[in-house]
């Protein structure tokens, strides 16, 4: 295959991500508490744990142990 076959290929690849999954991430600094509590109930402890990040700005260690506690206070798991 020519190089410039698989660079086109993969650019197509990448539109479609971003079209796909963009809209699902809310845009750096629109980021909420109710985005946390929304990827907590959806499952995204991780995602969660990085929107509490985005929110509160705490240390990764911070985030996490706010994340287990809201977690078990409110059974969201």
């Amino acid at each position: 295959m020519e190089i410039e076959y698989i660079w086109g290929v993969l650019a197509v690849i990448a539109v479609l991500f971003i079209l796909i999954f963009g809209n699902s991430i809310p845009k750096h600094g629109s980021i909420t508490e109710g985005d946390v509590i929304v990827a907590l109930k959806s499952g995204h402890k991780v995602r969660a744990i990085k929107y509490y990040r985005s929110v509160h700005g705490v240390s990764l260690k911070e985030a996490k142990n706010a994340i287990e506690k809201l977690t078990s206070k409110h059974a969201l798991k």
